[in-house]
Order: structure tokens, then C-alpha cells, then sequence
């Protein structure tokens, strides 16, 4: 394939025009040198000439290898051209969890923005409409900033379904259907843990990078990634309300089939207790053996059973003046 046959890998490549808007840039002019300042390109960072595109790029090997790599974490890590960042945002597409978040590799210099991903991704569909209507960013660094932004708004959607999700479980009637419940809530705790994972190192790169910055950040950008990285850690703070109240709720649940299964088998030892009596009269007059009482009259049965019908009903009104039931 020629170097300037356009990859599958990529999606686009923007040069922004400082206005909000973003004219269009062909993949083969990406091959000609960096031709524009203010420029956009997106990709995906599994296609092999993608990578060898990378390496053209006068990036240190380390950014690379970094960008290109099958597995990440959110981090941040600054060198002398620009910062290499690592995000993670909310899985939108269809047929797949929203908590599978999405890897998003972000080079960031004074003059382009390079994003790599394997997935559509919601936030980066944003931007390009804010491009279209006119009302985009109007730098790269602004970009960014935007682009964590939207990231962060769609963690705070999955968040607000997590907490619709535990409060329908929680004003749902814990008498009815158990296992459904159980089910339920276990889902939801685990579905909850990989957002959590990946929230608390994102929180920190950003705030890193805000304590830290390049130095061609500006003001304002530092104030946006700051205000991001509180929303983010009160996005943690929500998943662990989340958390425990499922772990509230399940212990509920598991206190109230306890309580009915104590219940039940409080009322069978009560009929046990009764009938124990019973068992050893009827067991002792049942033995073959010569002797027994009333062996050869004709009303002994009768008289038998009425005994018996005395003494359980005796038992019952002894444990029921007891309030044992």
C-alpha cells in the first residue's frame, strides 16, 4: 500500500481555523509535512500503517510504543515536544456495555492534536458536530480540554443511570422474587467496579497535568481541566454511594429471606414440639406386645385418640400462653 493511499485506521484529520469551524484535511497531505498549525487528526491506533505513520511524525519512540500499545491506564506523561495523556471514556456504541470504557490515546503539542482509539467514541462525534455548526474549539489545547469535558459528561450519564438503576431496586417490594434481586444487584456491583478503575487514575493524570502543565497552557485551559478533575472525583464519590447502597440493599435482602426462612422453620418446631408427645403415646401403645391398656375393649381407640386430641390442644394453648407463637 502507498504511503499516501489512506488507511483504513484513518478517520479524519482537521485543521482548525481559530473561529470555531474546521476545514477538512486529506490523508495525503498528512504526508507531506505538517503543513498547518492548529491541526486535528484522528485514528485508530491497531492499524498497522497508522503506526509506521506515528513513527514519521518526529515522536520519541517512547510516545509510540505508548500510543500504539494494546492495553493502557489513564496517565500523563510530559516531554519536550508535547504531553502524552491516556483517557478512557464511556462505551456508547451499540450492543455493548457502557462500563467496557473505550482506550483514547491523546498527543497534544503547541500545534496538533493526534487522538487514537480502536472504537467510535462518542465524545469525539461531539466535537466534530460543534465543527460543523461553527462552535468548536478554537485551538488544540481548547480542544482537549473540550474533548475531556465530553468525556467527563458521559461518565456523569452512566453514573445518574447507575443511581436510577440501585433506586428501583431499593423501593422495589424485597418480598417478591429473591433471585431476580439478587441477580439484580450483584450486576450492578460489578458493573460498577470497572468504571471505578479507571475514573481514580484519570482524576489523577488530570490533575497532574494541571498542576504541572506545558508551558505553552493557558490559563484557562488549566482552569477547565481542574474544574474536569473535581467533577471526576465526585463521579468516585457517587460510584462508591452506588456501591454501598447496593451492599445496603443486599444485606436487607439477605436479612429478610433469613428472617422468613427463621420464620418458617420457627412454626415447624412448634408442630415438631406438639406432636412429639404424640408420637411417643401412639409409638408406646403401638408395640405388639401383651399387656397394653385397653387391648380388648371396644371403646380404647376411641378413648385414645380423644386423649391425644386433649394433649395436643393442651400444648397449644400452654405455647401460645408462653407467646411462643
Amino acid at each position: 500500500m502507498s504511503i499516501n493511499e489512506k488507511p483504513q485506521g484513518f478517520h479524519f484529520a482537521r485543521h482548525l481555523d481559530g473561529n470555531g469551524g474546521a476545514e477538512v484535511l486529506e490523508w495525503a497531505l498528512l504526508q507531506n509535512g505538517r503543513s498547518h498549525d492548529q491541526v486535528w487528526v484522528h485514528c485508530d491506533y491497531e492499524d498497522a500503517q497508522i503506526q509506521q505513520w506515528l513513527t514519521r511524525q518526529s515522536l520519541d519512540p517512547l510516545v509510540v510504543e505508548a500510543m500504539t500499545a494494546e492495553d493502557s491506564r489513564p496517565r500523563v506523561a510530559l516531554f519536550d515536544q508535547g504531553a502524552l495523556v491516556g483517557l478512557r471514556g464511556v462505551n456508547k456504541n451499540p450492543d455493548e456495555a457502557m462500563e467496557d470504557m473505550v482506550s483514547l490515546r491523546v498527543w497534544l503539542d503547541p500545534d496538533r492534536i493526534i487522538t487514537l482509539s480502536n472504537k467510535p467514541m462518542a465524545s469525539i462525534r461531539d466535537i466534530q458536530q460543534q465543527f460543523v455548526q461553527g462552535r468548536g474549539p478554537k485551538t488544540t489545547q481548547g480542544l482537549f480540554s473540550e474533548l475531556c469535558d465530553r468525556l467527563e459528561w458521559y461518565v456523569s450519564q452512566m453514573i445518574d443511570d447507575y443511581e436510577d438503576e440501585v433506586e428501583l431496586i431499593e423501593q422495589s417490594d424485597l418480598a417478591e422474587d429473591h433471585l431476580r434481586r439478587r441477580e439484580a444487584i450483584s450486576n450492578l456491583r460489578r458493573r460498577v467496579v470497572t468504571p471505578r478503575r479507571y475514573l481514580a487514575p484519570q482524576r489523577d493524570a488530570l490533575s497532574h497535568l494541571s498542576v504541572e502543565p506545558p508551558s505553552w497552557f493557558n490559563e484557562r485551559t488549566l482552569m477547565h481541566l481542574k474544574e474536569i478533575r473535581n467533577r471526576l472525583q465526585r463521579h468516585m464519590e457517587d460510584l462508591d454511594a452506588v456501591r454501598d447502597r447496593t451492599v445496603i440493599v443486599q444485606e436487607e435482602l439477605q436479612a429478610q429471606v433469613s428472617d422468613q426462612l427463621n420464620a418458617r422453620m420457627y412454626i415447624i418446631n412448634i408442630f415438631a414440639a406438639i406432636f412429639l408427645p404424640l408420637s411417643f403415646f401412639t409409638g408406646l401403645f403401638g408395640v405388639n406386645l401383651g399387656g397394653i391398656p385397653g387391648a380388648h375393649s371396644a371403646v380404647a381407640f376411641l378413648l385414645f385418640c380423644f386423649c391425644l386430641l386433649v394433649i395436643g390442644v393442651g400444648l397449644m394453648v400452654v405455647f401460645h400462653w408462653k407467646r411462643w407463637f
